[in-house]
């Protein structure tokens, strides 16, 4: 299994603009991509009257009568955009790694939160993917082990 890398903010950005949705899927927002899109169809079907929709690319149409759907392509962009922002941030930050914390151990071997897997708590690291494991988390382990 990889580790997966931090979607650049600026592809997401394009993306988003050429297609509403496209860039939640770029990150790997399925649901989220397809609720963005279907919100701008609704909205296109319920509030821009069918003779706008069919006059789109004549000289005569007004830009104004499509707000509602450019309102909420616009706030997709902005939706998918902060969210690239978030995980290249989180993934700069080494503070916010995704380490391991004294309440993910259960009764049994503690697992990583970023890649699920069981973790050899002799070691500060996943050996799986590297995610850093927090020291009370290791000895936690180890207690429930004895």
């Amino acid at each position: 299994m990889t580790q997966r890398r931090p979607r650049r903010p600026w592809v997401v950005f394009l993306l988003s603009m050429l297609a509403t949705g496209l860039g939640h899927v770029y990150l790997r927002r399925w649901v989220r991509g397809i609720g963005w899109f279907a919100a701008t169809i609704a909205v296109s079907a319920l509030l821009i009257p069918p003779e706008a929709i069919q006059t789109i690319w004549s000289a005569n149409s007004d830009i104004s009568t499509f707000a509602p759907a450019i309102g909420v392509a616009l706030a997709s962009v902005a939706d998918a955009y902060v969210l690239a922002r978030n995980d290249q941030r989180t993934w700069d930050d080494p503070s916010t790694t995704g380490s391991v914390t004294s309440s993910d151990v259960a009764d049994g071997p503690p697992s990583c939160p970023n890649c699920s897997r069981d973790l050899d708590t002799d070691i500060d690291f996943c050996p799986w993917c590297t995610t850093k494991i927090s020291s009370d988390v290791k000895a936690d382990a180890n207690s429930n082990t004895e």
